[in-house]
């Protein structure tokens, strides 16, 4: 890329529209020597300031100077927390993924799903950011498009305050640069393999059994000039495929369709039948026991992951002041989860499938060396399935009662998930941006988005088919429950969203401002019952029977009240409006009770549901750097942020029925009127060089937490009860973070911080006080802040790379933390709390990752030979305890538990390999580079 300015008198220019990336900058005057100054680094929304000492110079004989640019330990534009991660940087660590990276960022730590959690927020408080664009996936709040590493031009992780231009987000904000083609042609091709080298095979099955291709990675890139177009059109496409068949491991000793049966008392008379034994069965544990010791059963992954991620994006360069890209990006992710009640039955457990993609068209537009604006557009599709069988008639589908009767303890010998989800939700995008330096001082930025959802949603269970008398036939036959029962949902919903902001950077020689606001609108486009003590129009609570005369002319027709005169409205089952047919002339219409109902026409008015409420927000925020000397600076920010609601809690069991099933409350529904979830965030903090090589950094926040969702307690005029998500949590999060930068030369840095916080609410989940309520015995919902579920009070960070030039290198990061909170339990199984929520702590977790490389040039190539070590140490860190003993191998229902209605062990129960962390993962592989 080739941009330039000219000075002012004084000397002052600016260079606006860089994308972020390495740059040589070159001055030239005449009578001056030309001066170059190399790897200027040029990060996200920051300025980067370079001053060039010039030397007059007789004409004829001057010089070129070059200067090696050295980045700044002090960013004294800095006005919140932020981590700035380059490609460069990504290329040496040991890591393997986006979340891997994050991780690392201080503040931001992982729950035992994995998931991201930014200064104590929940997960879906996190806005992703491709190039500009939003990824994140509404329904739930989870990343809908990957990224692979090698594709990362720079990543931008924001934990504090942020700018007025960034919106729905709690929490924090990830934004990616992806790179772009060069001048030039460049190209790679990285290949590994390895596998799980753990002494741990007490804990994890069949761990010892080394595959050392049990992990498989190919990736490549190519980038460069389009041919016949020059430097005017360039290209960077990016290609990952990658295959893990996990730690975790189950035996296939049983097939979904055996059929085992251990009812009777005697285990001596129990008929077991499994994958060798066709339609045979042996009669009797033992029996069986020492027939399964003479056979060998296949090992079968369970937490396996494969994944391809595909990335392209076209340059056009139209004139000096006009550029068109073109991006895309495309993800597909095939995965299991693993259930230890299916260890011996892996082939009964249901696969998950996440597939994204995004396509961004973006126009630049230069109007002036101080003004540009970017036209964008994007179209994102994110499609989540989860199911064992596709086709939800697959015959393969088996009766639930084969997993072995659900005993206490036991594993399934048999059976199959029958649950089928399957969402998709398309976003169309259109942005516009206006970047305007105004003076040296000012620079002005506002923009609009609009953004357009269609969300396709539905979820079942696979059922017994029954006859038309409704009987279930036999044999089992596989089936789709109706629309309208409880156990099968489906809809489609088009919510809309619209926002604008506006913002100044302002660069004062005392301080630096960043001030600003933003206007969020959202509208649901949702329906919500008109009355919540009866919200479910296909099994009403209120009926009437309709008579003309004498004779019934309809029955249980469904009925609203106005509250204002008592008048009854009558409602149409098929469309939730009034009726407004009109009778005959003659006819007087009196419901069961004898009350005349309308003589001529149904002209009560009324309605069974009602439009959801749109919603508008205004966010102010501001920012402020006051460099206290010329290695030092405070900094302080404090903003309102908001976010709309996910979808999942916006439009969750759309035909709003009730469960009574049971007796019991099992009921939870969606809310589309629910408002915007709000955080009020301030951070204060210092950056400080210290000497010539070390950067210290400190940083104080707190964010108060409201309107976060949650759910209450609502009763029908049946007198049942169901659960229903409304704006009612809260929390708050308190904390300090200390960073040591030290960069002693270009060979050698280490990067070390600490963050010590405190994440505290009344529930963890919005469905806390849901399943509080459900359990056995119920449990009051909590009112009082406790810890967090994902609260990790101390955290350290190590990240330390040294490179010999560029001939071989080492890398290390390191992670110490205290373990997450959780409720301690007399016993497990019965629910029954010793202590107060979260009042306990898991154990504390230590891990170390190892890179080493070494450079080789062959044929005129260049090659790495690199290895990467996850869990160098092999520590059996533990994600989940028992919460009756707190520890990860012993739990004290072993000591109360019956005997096991099944083949395994109470032992071999109660052995969790998914309570611990990945053990040590070994990967060597190659690169060539061209």
């Amino acid at each position: 890329t080739t941009m330039g300015a000219a000075t002012d008198l004084d000397g002052y220019y600016i260079i606006l529209n860089l994308p972020p990336g390495t740059y040589t900058v070159k001055a030239s005057m005449i009578g001056y020597n030309t001066v170059r100054v190399t790897q200027v680094k040029v990060s996200i929304d920051q300025t980067t300031t370079v001053n060039f000492p010039l030397q007059s110079t007789v004409l004829e004989i001057g010089e070129e100077i070059t200067i090696t640019a050295e980045r700044p330990i002090v960013q004294k534009d800095l006005t919140s927390s932020l981590s700035i991660v380059r490609s460069e940087d990504i290329a040496r660590m040991p890591v393997e993924d986006l979340a891997d990276i994050l991780e690392l960022q201080a503040g931001v730590s992982r729950d035992s799903d994995g998931a991201i959690h930014i200064r104590g927020g929940r997960s879906s408080e996190v806005a992703y950011l491709v190039d500009g664009i939003s990824i994140t996936d509404p329904f739930a709040g989870e990343l809908s498009v990957e990224v692979a590493n090698s594709g990362i031009e720079q990543l931008q992780v924001i934990s504090g305050g942020f700018n007025a231009e960034y919106g729905q987000a709690l929490s924090g904000v990830v934004e990616i640069v992806t790179k772009e083609g060069g001048q030039s042609y460049d190209g790679g091709v990285t290949v590994y393999a390895g596998d799980y080298l753990s002494t741990s095979d007490d804990i994890f099955f069949n761990i010892d059994d080394v595959e050392p291709s049990g992990l498989f990675n190919i990736e490549g890139h190519l980038s460069g000039p389009v041919p016949l177009f020059g430097d005017k059109v360039t290209f960077f496409a990016n290609a990952r495929y990658f295959d893990n068949d996990g730690w975790l491991s189950g035996e296939r000793r049983f097939s979904p369709d055996d059929s085992s049966n251990f009812d009777a008392s005697d285990d001596n008379n129990w008929s077991i039948t499994d994958i060798t034994l066709g339609d045979s069965a042996i009669i009797g544990l033992q029996n069986y026991l020492d027939y399964a010791k003479t056979r060998k059963y296949d090992r079968v992954p369970m937490n396996s992951t494969k994944k391809l991620s595909l990335q392209g994006k076209l340059t056009y360069r139209l004139t000096p002041t006009v550029k068109f890209s073109v991006g895309a990006l495309l993800s597909d992710v095939d995965f299991r989860e693993y259930d230890h009640s299916f260890k011996l039955n892996p082939d009964g457990m249901i696969r998950k499938f996440r597939n994204g993609l995004t396509v961004t068209p973006v126009l630049t537009h230069a109007l002036s060396a101080s003004t540009f604006y970017t036209l964008k557009f994007a179209f994102t599709k994110f499609r989540s399935k989860e199911f064992l069988f596709e086709d939800p008639f697959d015959p393969r589908y088996v009766d639930p009662f084969r997993k072995g009767g659900g005993k206490a303890n036991a594993f399934a010998t048999g059976g199959t998930q029958n649950s089928h989800t399957d969402r998709e939700t398309t976003t169309l995008l259109g942005k516009f941006d206006v970047t305007s330096q105004i003076d040296k001082t000012n620079q002005i930025k506002l923009g609009l988005e609009f953004k357009r959802f269609e969300l396709k949603f539905e979820e079942f269970e696979v059922v017994a088919a029954q006859d038309e008398q409704g009987f279930i036939i036999v044999p089992f036959q596989p089936a789709i429950p109706p629309i309208a029962a409880f156990n099968h949902n489906r809809y489609n919903r088009k919510p809309v969203e619209f926002s604008a902001y506006i913002q100044d950077k302002i660069e004062l020689k005392e301080m630096i401002i960043n001030i600003g606001a933003r206007v969020d609108y959202f509208d649901a486009n949702g329906i919500m019952p008109t009355d919540l003590r009866d919200p479910s129009l296909t099994l009403p609570v209120r009926t009437i029977d309709i008579f003309s005369g004498s004779e019934l002319w309809a029955n249980n027709v469904p009925y609203r009240l106005n509250p204002q005169d008592g008048s009854r409205a009558l409602i149409d089952a098929e469309t939730g409006a009034a009726f407004s047919r009109p009778l005959p002339s003659d006819a007087v219409f009196v419901d069961n009770a004898g009350n005349v109902l309308n003589d001529k026409d149904w002209t009560a008015t009324g309605s069974w549901f009602e439009s959801s409420k749109s919603r508008v927000q205004v966010s102010p925020r501001v920012g402020i750097s006051y460099p206290i000397t010329d290695r030092g600076a405070i900094y302080f920010s404090y903003g309102f942020f908001f976010q709309k609601a996910t979808f999942e809690h916006l439009y969750l069991n759309p035909e709003f029925e009730i469960d009574t099933g049971g007796g019991s409350l099992a009921t939870l529904m969606g809310n589309a009127n629910l408002k915007n979830q709000k955080t009020i965030n301030w951070e204060i903090g210092l950056q400080q060089q210290i000497g010539e090589n070390l950067g210290l950094s400190v940083t104080a926040f707190y964010k108060d937490i409201n309107n976060l969702i949650g759910a209450e307690i609502i009763r029908t005029f049946a007198a049942d009860q169901y659960a229903r998500f409304v704006n009612l949590d809260y929390g708050n999060v308190r904390g300090v973070t200390v960073a040591l930068d030290f960069r002693p030369s270009r060979e050698f840095s280490a990067f070390l911080d600490y963050t010590l916080q405190v994440a505290e609410g009344n529930a963890s989940d919005p469905r806390s006080a849901f399943d509080d309520l459900r359990a056995t015995p119920p449990r009051e919902p909590e009112i009082e802040t406790v810890p967090l579920d994902w609260d990790q009070q101390h955290t350290l960070n190590l990240n330390v790379n040294y490179s010999k030039g560029n001939n071989w290198g080492l890398g290390l990061i390191g992670k110490l933390n205290t373990g997450r909170p959780y409720t301690p339990t007399l016993r497990a199984t019965r629910g029954v709390r010793s202590s107060f929520e979260n009042s306990e702590r898991m154990p504390l977790q230590f891990n170390l990752d190892f890179r080493a490389f070494k450079k080789l040039s062959f044929g005129g190539l260049s090659y790495s030979l690199f290895v990467k070590v996850f869990n160098l140490l092999d520590k059996r860190n533990a994600i989940e305890v028992f919460s009756s003993t707190g520890r990860v191998d012993f739990s004290s229902d072993i000591l109360f538990a019956g005997r096991v209605q099944g083949v395994n062990t109470l032992q071999e129960q109660f052995n969790r390999p998914g309570f611990y962390s990945e053990p040590r993962r070994v990967q060597i592989g190659l690169t060539m580079d061209f």
